[in-house]
């Protein structure tokens, strides 16, 4: 496993806890939590799981479901997935100098905000996450974003 890019995610950790440990600002965390309604995001694992995970960037400016289906359709096996909300938040605790000059999308999932898809994007303010949930249906700038993929390791 040399050369392996992963992260680690303790799924017992409630979402505000998450957030927390990212250093999100409080005003921030209150106004995802006002947008989504509830303090709770479902995960699908109970434990802490390791992922590989892997960049994937674009030459042109695209959209995050865009982005998405060409992380799914990567032939390497096991299959890549675009990285979910706990995924970004991993990765900018253990990598925060990527997150100076990048935005990392959050592109596996949508959240209904008033009606409409909103994904969760990160990009670093200083010494904390900016962390917010953005319209599913803007091209975003090649050279500013990244869209990382992610598979579980076994174990």
């Amino acid at each position: 496993m040399a050369g392996i890019k992963k992260i680690e995610i303790n799924y017992e950790m409630p979402f505000e806890g998450m957030l927390v440990n990212a250093h999100v600002p409080r005003h921030q965390r209150e106004k995802i939590f006002r947008q989504l309604g509830s303090k709770d995001v479902k995960f699908p694992h109970r434990k802490t799981v390791a992922f590989e995970i892997k960049d994937f960037r674009f030459r042109e400016s695209t959209l995050s479901r865009t982005a998405a289906k060409y992380i799914r359709a990567d032939d390497s096996e096991p299959p890549w997935k675009p990285f979910d909300i706990e995924h970004v938040l991993a990765y900018f605790q253990k990598n925060p100098k990527k997150f100076d000059h990048h935005f990392v999308f959050a592109s596996r999932r949508t959240f209904d905000v008033g009606g409409v898809p909103h994904i969760f994007i990160l990009i670093r303010n200083g010494d904390h996450a900016d962390l917010e949930l953005v319209p599913d249906n803007h091209a975003w700038a090649a050279h500013t974003s990244i869209f990382p993929g992610q598979r579980k390791l076994p174990g």
